[in-house]
């Protein structure tokens, strides 16, 4: 059955709303979990928002009905995190580029941050301005949620710091840029006649800038004015180039203040983050072992299967080493069931061994799993 006609129209009513389904790659609920790292942030998000029992009921797999609305509504506070923290984590890389637009190697925002802050200027010293990158872009996701006011503050530093860029920093330089071109001089003249530190020597350097600017109307000017018009004019174009000048040291001065809060925001989060700490000394060492890994979603609900064909294999080796049939009543039985029960809980946790939050709740889920079994101890 043909339907272009309403296709069309189904189409056009679309245009310019915005959707969210489906979601970017890897901002699915599914997609989260299967991550180890991510599912372990999003665990610890769920964690933050008293939402432990939500967790637990999607390791159980016994969602109710109104978990849907939920776990979307986390889905959609995680997925604005991720897209926030790379967001961040790309502006820290970012290069200058030249007047073509090619990227200037070795001139990272990050190392503007640092020369702009001592504190955190000191951070890149012991690193590199590529080794501190990858340690913080590292951590951005995990302290986003583990450390979310000062997450929030250094992204909206960095938000207000790329607008400014954008916006009237910009036009600053296009001003310029314009004056220059009209001027018939370049940028670099003009900047070398600004860094002259005599006063005279720089009024003369920039008068002879102006005066150039006028020569395409000087017969014009010589044949109608007096010779003094020509002075009045120079002045006036004196006059628009300390302007310019003025506007430039503002907005330098203004772009130096962002940069110097990020940076200290930047070092504040090392200094007050350990996980970040932690990151930063293994760049700083060459550590290149394998960092244990905090078990995922994924990893825990693996860990967490319980065995029960296992459990009764551990149960008769330890029955037989605890002489347990020779016991003479319920009492010392009860006790060597005790002691069994909590030695596989301890193997448990050690199988673990992480912080993770998916590894808590499974934890618990297989302790429960556990307690629940002690009646097929015979």
């Amino acid at each position: 059955m043909k339907t272009a006609t309403m296709d069309a129209f189904r189409r056009s009513k679309a245009e310019g709303k915005e959707h969210t389904t489906p979601p970017p790659q890897g901002h699915t609920l599914a997609e989260i979990l299967q991550d180890e790292k991510r599912s372990d942030v999003f665990g610890k998000l769920l964690i933050r928002e008293k939402q432990a029992d939500l967790a637990a009921r999607v390791a159980q797999r016994e969602l109710r009905a109104d978990d849907i609305k939920l776990l979307e509504q986390y889905r959609l506070k995680f997925s604005e995190m991720i897209t926030r923290s790379e967001q961040i984590g790309i502006w820290l890389a970012e290069k200058d580029k030249d007047e073509k637009g090619n990227p200037i190697p070795g001139t990272e925002n990050i190392i503007k941050f640092a020369q702009s802050n001592e504190d955190f200027e000191q951070v890149l010293n012991l690193l590199s301005p590529e080794k501190a990158t990858k340690a913080i872009q590292g951590q951005l996701e995990e302290i986003a949620i583990t450390d979310e006011e000062r997450f929030n503050g250094l992204a909206i530093a960095m938000e207000t710091h790329k607008s400014y860029l954008g916006g009237e920093y910009k036009k600053t330089n296009d001003k310029v840029e314009k004056m220059c071109k009209d001027g018939q001089f370049t940028p670099q003249e003009y900047f070398a006649a600004l860094a002259i530190e005599d006063p005279g020597g720089k009024e003369k350097a920039l008068k002879q800038l102006a005066r150039r600017s006028m020569s395409g109307f000087k017969k014009l000017v010589d044949a109608l004015s007096p010779i003094s018009s020509i002075g009045r004019w120079a002045n006036r174009g004196v006059e628009k180039l300390e302007e310019a000048e003025t506007s430039l040291e503002t907005s330098f001065a203004k772009l130096e203040e962002m940069q110097g809060e990020i940076g200290q925001l930047l070092f504040y989060s090392v200094a007050a983050n350990t996980d970040m700490r932690n990151a930063l000394t293994r760049e700083l060492v060459g550590d290149k072992t394998k960092v244990e890994e905090k078990s995922g979603f994924g990893t825990a609900k693996e860990a967490g299967t319980f065995d029960e064909e296992a459990y009764k294999t551990a149960w008769e080796t330890y029955k037989d080493a605890e002489a347990y049939d020779a016991t003479i009543n319920d009492y010392e039985r009860d006790q060597i069931k005790d002691r069994f029960i909590n030695d596989q809980k301890t193997k448990y946790k050690e199988k673990m061994k992480s912080r993770s939050v998916w590894g808590s709740i499974f934890t618990a889920l297989f302790e429960g799993n556990i307690n629940r079994k002690r009646d097929i101890l015979k």
